[in-house]
């Protein structure tokens, strides 16, 4: 991690390595979080085949400013795309009391009570918002969708996201 934010060190990780060396003065704070194999995905769906269960995958990603109980995931499918595209890593926090204030406006990673999982920017249900949270896609091809909040298990802010769209 100190060769991809300094180009001091190997490019290799050395097994006895654990900490970056963060340089002195610096006004950012640099951790690893566990990339998480949840393939968080754009929709309900892919194909019929519903998102896969939590699992660790072994690798760590850095991120800026994590708190305690952060991870990272994968973006799958491009319903999120171009803001989120498919293949980006997601810093995600969860929402402890996501019925009482969920912050309009942005994106989440929302956890079913099937297991399910999805991403969307979410925004206010104006019809019921009591009841349902609208989950907004930025894919213009992808129609927003009314989603129960009793369907909702978890809610998972996205905090950053590291994405492979360059130029």
């Amino acid at each position: 991690m100190a060769w991809l934010l300094t180009g001091t060190g190997s490019m290799i990780k050395d097994e006895k390595a654990v900490a970056v060396p963060i340089p002195e003065g610096a006004l950012y704070s640099v951790d690893t979080l566990p990339l998480v194999d949840i393939k968080a995905i754009g929709c309900l769906v892919i194909d019929g085949v519903a998102a896969e269960s939590w699992g660790q995958s072994g690798v760590s990603v850095p991120f800026m400013n994590c708190e305690k109980g952060d991870i990272a995931v994968c973006q799958y499918g491009d319903s999120m795309a171009p803001v989120i595209p498919a293949g980006s890593i997601l810093h995600i926090r969860r929402v402890a009391m996501w019925r009482d204030y969920i912050g309009y406006g942005n994106d989440f990673v929302i956890v079913l009570n099937d297991g399910r999982r999805m991403t969307k920017n979410i925004v206010r249900y104006e019809e019921d918002p009591h009841n349902f949270l609208l989950a907004h896609s930025y894919n213009s091809e992808v129609g927003d969708e009314a989603l129960p909040k009793d369907m909702v298990a978890e809610v998972w802010k996205v905090i950053s996201v590291v994405s492979t769209k360059g130029w």
